[in-house]
């Protein structure tokens, strides 16, 4: 996870970084998807490959030997372990940075991760900790609570597919530091107050702030089921939260709060303890910062909070009226939330921004969304199909309905006897599907 709480994983062969959001569907190394209707998947957010793709089949370099144009791209294709460094012992210029381990290129590849449309986009950065060693097998990263990084090594001559044999007693484990590795004052968090622990969710080291959050959940969970370490099933309906002293504490650590990030992290353990706040997360979609916005559409469609009438009449707005591309994703991200007529009125708000048609991830999750409830409601998917300013959209909708040509002709002939009034650049998109 980022600063921001998005979330990203790494992979293998058929590209190394995806930006992963709820409801997509990612791009396949091989067969096909359980489900035949969603047509186009989401491919990797990095815009570049750690192999020399125009010269080398992604295979190369599992022999140990690596040419040079794949050692100048990082390394091979292959990649275990992901960390974004959110410590505070590394320089800052490290901070956010995405670090990951070439199974084959004995390295630790880079990327930066930036804002790019409605979702993110990786550029390649700088190869870290080259290994000589030919038995170097990194694995995993992990920064701890003085902000040191742990590197876990394998430490083998074979590979990932153990078809030449595997040592299961020869790994290490490399600890990285920068400069002066003092470690920084130890907090006992176990034993901390509410109030430190809040006041911990600004700290500089990422590490810190989880174990706090986490400390939170377990404090209230205690106080409301002892036996539980973890607040997913209570009802925060009951009277002990309804004017719980930690509410008020939240919020007004959230209203000092210097940063958006510390905004954020206080945001996420708020929600943690108690997430039944639907009129102050309603408040955030009108927060100045885009990444509040979100994670406020994010929590309140998370399936913990029942949403009103006026809140669900909120969410259409924002859909209408924000300007965020990333909001606009994780309205995408909700429709499989609601009902099926709710997520039809909400997809139909979302299919009007014409900014988001040439978007790599938007019109595609969009459609992740809304393929369940074309045949729900056909007529209205009809409509939708020639009222959608996103063409992959209204080309999807037309392929879905034709697939059930022969045992509901009655809506395709809808679907053809509307193409006479309509523009060429929608009659192709509708005969494209």
């Amino acid at each position: 996870f980022d600063e921001h709480g998005e979330m990203f994983m790494i992979n293998t062969v058929i590209g190394h970084l995806f930006h992963i959001v709820p409801n997509a569907r990612y791009q396949r190394m091989y067969g096909a998807h359980f489900n035949p209707h969603l047509y186009q998947l989401i491919d990797q957010t990095a815009d570049h490959f750690h192999w020399d793709v125009s010269e080398e089949h992604w295979a190369a370099g599992r022999n140990g030997e690596i040419s040079d144009s794949t050692d100048q791209a990082g390394g091979g294709h292959a990649h275990t372990g992901l960390m974004i460094y959110q410590g505070n012992q590394w320089p800052k210029e490290f901070h956010n940075q995405l670090f990951t381990a070439n199974f084959h290129g004995r390295r630790i590849n880079s990327d930066s991760i930036h804002r790019s449309g409605n979702s993110y986009v990786a550029h390649h950065g700088k190869d870290y900790f080259k290994s000589a060693d030919p038995w170097f097998r990194g694995i995993e990263l992990i920064y701890g609570r003085s902000g040191e990084v742990y590197l876990a090594d394998w430490s083998d001559i074979g590979e990932c597919h153990e078809n030449d044999g595997i040592h299961r007693t020869s790994g290490r484990i490399f600890k990285i530091t920068y400069g002066d590795s003092t470690p920084s004052i130890r907090l006992n968090i176990t034993e901390s107050t509410v109030d430190q622990l809040i006041e911990n969710l600004s700290h500089p080291n990422e590490w810190v702030v989880r174990k706090s959050r986490r400390r939170l959940q377990e404090l209230i969970a205690k106080e409301i089921k002892p036996s539980s370490l973890a607040p997913l099933a209570f009802e925060f309906d009951e009277p002990i939260l309804k004017n719980h002293p930690w509410i008020q504490k939240f919020e007004k650590a959230f209203q000092l709060a210097s940063n958006n990030k510390t905004k954020l992290r206080i945001m996420w353990a708020y929600y943690s303890c108690f997430p039944g706040q639907e009129s102050w997360l309603l408040q955030r979609l009108s927060d100045s910062n885009e990444h509040l916005r979100a994670w406020a559409v994010r929590l309140l469609t998370d399936g913990r909070i029942t949403i009103s009438e006026s809140g669900l009449e909120r969410i259409l707005q924002t859909a209408k009226l924000d300007e965020s591309g990333l909001v606009r994703l994780y309205l995408a991200s909700s429709i499989p939330r609601f009902a099926p007529d709710f997520g039809h009125r909400l997809t139909a708000v979302l299919a009007k921004k014409s900014q988001d048609s040439n978007d790599r991830v938007q019109p595609k999750l969009i459609w992740f969304g809304y393929e369940p409830i074309v045949n729900l409601i056909p007529h209205l998917a009809v409509d939708l199909a020639f009222d959608s300013k996103i063409p992959l959209l209204s080309q999807n909708i037309a392929r879905r309905l034709t697939f059930n040509i022969q045992s509901g002709p009655k809506i395709v002939d809808k679907l053809t006897a509307q193409l006479q009034s309509q523009k060429p650049e929608k009659i192709r998109s509708i005969l494209l599907g």
